[in-house]
């Protein structure tokens, strides 16, 4: 008898723990192959990912005023991250990759791909803006914070 009492504490003990665990931290996250997902958070994040059904769109945001959206066609592939308050925005209209991803109140990154093949990475942080596309010269402004571009358009960095 004392086995079972001791192994039906110890499933006890489990189960509360597990009840009482913390939930996950605030934020949202929408992503789709197909259609349009739009969530916003209880933390005042939003996100939104679109898909035409061949390509792939995913869109993470965290933090009061964080905005992330990622929109792709055409067997694209779009990424966007934001944090903190910042803005994170990618298009894929071709078969190539754009990523987005900001961190900090007042960042935003915007990357943009249109031609097969081509790419387009953008991050910046601490208040900074970053623009890259696959197929323009890309842009980069520090604003007190770090700004960096890598496409098949272009390099950039600030500061």
């Amino acid at each position: 008898m004392k086995p079972r009492k001791a192994t039906m504490g110890l499933a006890t003990a489990m189960l509360l723990a597990f009840a009482t665990a913390p939930a996950h931290a605030a934020g949202v996250r929408c992503k789709t192959t197909t259609g349009d997902v739009s969530l916003t958070g209880t933390d005042g994040s939003f996100c939104e990912a679109i898909a035409d059904g061949t390509s792939s769109s995913k869109a993470t945001a965290k933090g009061n005023n964080s905005i992330a959206t990622a929109n792709s066609d055409n067997q694209g592939s779009a990424k966007a991250t934001a944090t903190g308050g910042s803005h994170g925005e990618s298009h894929a209209d071709g078969k190539c990759h754009a990523k987005a991803k900001a961190s900090g109140a007042g960042s935003h990154a915007l990357a943009e791909c249109f031609t097969t093949g081509g790419f387009s990475h953008a991050t910046a942080t601490g208040g900074a803006f970053a623009q890259g596309s696959d197929n323009n010269p890309p842009f980069c402004t520090a604003n007190g914070g770090t700004a960096k571009v890598r496409s098949t358009g272009g390099n950039c960095n600030a500061p």
